[in-house]
This record gives C-alpha cells, structure tokens and sequence, in this order.
C-alpha cells in the first residue's frame, strides 16, 4: 500500500516455476501480448463495481421496512446478501420474486390506490437531473474515490463526511430530488465505514491493521430515524 487511493500487487519469482498449464499459458499469453511480466511490473489494484456488500433489508414476503415497498435481487439483502445475478442468487430471486408478488398482491387489494400520491410522485420520477452539471458532486465524487474505496481510514472518512454535511440542505421541490437523495445515500455509507472498523476482505481500514476477535464478526445496519441516518451493530455467532 503506497498511500490512500494505491494498492500494489507483489508476486513471488516462484510463480513463473510453477508448470501447470493453468499458469504458464496465462502467463506467457500476458508477456508476450501485452508485455507484463509480474514479477517486474508493478501492478495496482483500482476499484471496479461488480457487486454489493449488503442491501436492503428485507422479510421472507421480499417487504422492505418502507410499507408497500418490497425489494429483490441485487438490491435486496436476503439469504446471502446483496449478490450479482450468477449461481444460487439467482434461484434466490426467482424465489423471492414469487414471494414478492403474492404479497404485494395482497398488499394492494387492502390499501386503495390514492390519487393525491400518484400525482405527487409524478414529478419526481419524471423530473429532470441536474447532478452532471453539479461542480459540488464532481468534487464529492472525487473524494469518496480517494477515500471511500478500498483502502479507507477515519480521517479521510470523517473529511468526506464534514464535505457531505456542508452540501445537504432542505428539499425544496422535484428537481433537488436526486441531488438530496445522493448525499444522503452517501452519508449512510461514509457513516456505516466509520462504524465497520473490522473490515477485512473487499474493503480495508489501515488505522485498523490488527484484527479485533470480538467484534470481528459484526454486521452493520442503519435506517433513517428522525431525519438523521442511524447505525446500528450485530454481533454475530463466532
């Protein structure tokens, strides 16, 4: 690890000694056509979306803790978490998916449709994003790179944060939506990597190095009570 945002690979000289065909053919493909050879090139690690760790906390009906509102699949946290569409996940969202169905079937048969929300829930899905024009979301952007990815620590997350806090203002009508609605998403995240100080796998706090048995196996979870996001930890069986 060279500084915050840098995560170097280091490869033993004995990879190249290793004859299996898995490794040689890799290997003699990567040197010959793109000129690395692992040993000699630096390599560093960046960060790149592929799945979640987490989601939305959900029941066996697929309900999230928003009434009416159900979530499945990707965004969902369910048997194992929020997960790509590959292997077992997805007999998970089929599952799920049927479950969610029956229930908001139901769900819909006992609470009437009510004008007054469609309408005021129009605007908002049909509103316009102003975010791409947005300087201050360039500059948070940037920031929760830097010191939101991968290798993260206190300070770097508690600046992020005090930026983010410097941002939110009132809702004032349908074309603030997302830009609310982002900085808010992004708090919960900054304030849920303060609290996961035993992050040790697709994340990493380096003012965290030696691993803490007691509350190594802790799950976060957070909701929005009063208008401030709250986290909450779950110690789970060792």
């Amino acid at each position: 690890i060279n500084n915050s945002s840098d995560l170097m690979l280091k490869y033993s000289p004995s990879l190249y000694k290793d004859k299996d065909e898995f490794f040689s053919v890799y290997l003699n493909w990567l040197e010959k056509e793109a000129g690395i050879n692992l040993i000699n090139t630096p390599v560093t690690l960046a960060p790149f979306a592929h799945s979640c760790n987490g989601g939305i906390k959900i029941n066996t009906d697929s309900e999230s803790s928003v009434e009416g509102l159900f979530a499945v699949g990707e965004i969902s946290s369910a048997i194992e978490g929020a997960n790509r569409m590959g292997g077992n996940s997805v007999g998970a969202s089929l599952v799920y998916s049927r479950r969610a169905i029956m229930k908001s079937l139901k769900y819909k048969g006992e609470n009437p449709r009510k004008d007054s929300s469609e309408k005021e829930s129009e605007g908002l899905i049909n509103g316009k994003s102003n975010l791409h024009r947005s300087s201050d979301f360039s500059v948070l952007r940037e920031m929760m790179t830097r010191n939101a990815g991968i290798v993260r620590n206190k300070e770097g997350l508690c600046k992020t944060l005090e930026y983010i806090n410097s941002l939110i203002h009132p809702l004032h009508n349908e074309k603030h939506t997302e830009y609310y609605h982002s900085l808010q998403t992004a708090k919960s995240m900054l304030l849920a990597m303060l609290a996961r100080t035993e992050s040790r796998g697709a994340h990493y706090r380096n003012d965290y190095p030696n691993r803490d048995n007691h509350n190594y196996r802790t799950e976060i979870s957070f909701g929005k009570y009063e208008k401030e996001p709250v986290v909450k930890k779950i110690i789970t069986e060792k």
